[in-house]
């Protein structure tokens, strides 16, 4: 893998709070300084109280702590910057602070709205002097890659579907970078006084008080434990039965 001194922003999204299977990121990596970022909405506390539930929130927080501390291990030697906003607005902030020349972010596959909310990303991030690297980790193939090979005609079985995309390499990495694969990263930044002052402010990871939710609300919270380590731990444990 060959480093640069060039800055890289991964920013993680709600659905890719991982290391592993994380192309995005695994592309990020190729900065010498790597800044990992994620966004909090703030209209997620604004109506919390209409929207996920305690379990849903406890599930992402959790998350979030395992996410940066595994951050902080190496190769990766670093942390989770947790900002408050709009991403329309966060990024392009950040891109000019930390002066970053390249983005990285998992590709959304939901919807065709949310297809033009990456794009509009892509376009404020170029606009500021940053290079895209989009990637699909929801699936094994990418949607444009089954496109160019399936075209309208759709494939009847799964043994035609095999057949047919058995030439298409997968866009996931196997696993997350080992230490001997990838240089230590740095998470030094040298930023221009005007570039500060137009700097967003972190924000720590909340609580569920933080939320809003009551001390009932939360003792009745399940057991289930949020982050990929709990989630590797569960697949390497059903594997291996």
């Amino acid at each position: 893998m060959t480093h640069n001194h060039n800055v890289s922003i991964h920013w993680f999204r709600l659905d890719c709070l991982r290391l592993h299977d994380n192309p995005a990121l695994f592309e990020s990596l190729n900065s010498q300084i790597v800044k990992f970022v994620f966004i909090l909405d703030p209209l997620s506390f604004k109506s919390c109280r209409r929207g996920p539930s305690a379990p849903v929130w406890q599930f992402l927080l959790e998350s979030l702590k395992d996410l940066d501390c595994k951050l902080h291990k190496s190769p990766y030697n670093s942390r989770l910057c947790v900002f408050k906003g709009e991403p329309t607005v966060i990024l392009p902030k950040l891109i000019r602070c930390w002066k970053a020349t390249k983005l990285t972010f998992q590709a959304s596959q939901s919807s065709y709205e949310a297809l033009k909310y990456d794009k509009i990303i892509s376009n404020i991030a170029m606009a500021n002097g940053a290079s895209i690297e989009c990637h699909y980790s929801h699936t094994l193939f990418s949607p444009e890659a089954l496109r160019g090979v399936f075209g309208d005609n759709i494939a009847s079985s799964f043994k035609e579907f095999v057949k047919t995309v058995s030439f298409l390499e997968p866009s996931l990495p196997a696993l997350q970078p080992s230490p001997c694969q990838t240089a230590p990263l740095s998470t030094e930044v040298q930023s221009s006084e005007s570039s500060k002052s137009d700097a967003p402010d972190e924000v720590p990871i909340p609580s569920l008080e933080d939320l809003g939710f009551t001390d009932e609300e939360i003792s009745r919270l399940c057991t289930w434990i949020g982050g990929e380590t709990e989630a590797l731990s569960k697949l390497f444990s059903y594997c291996c039965e």
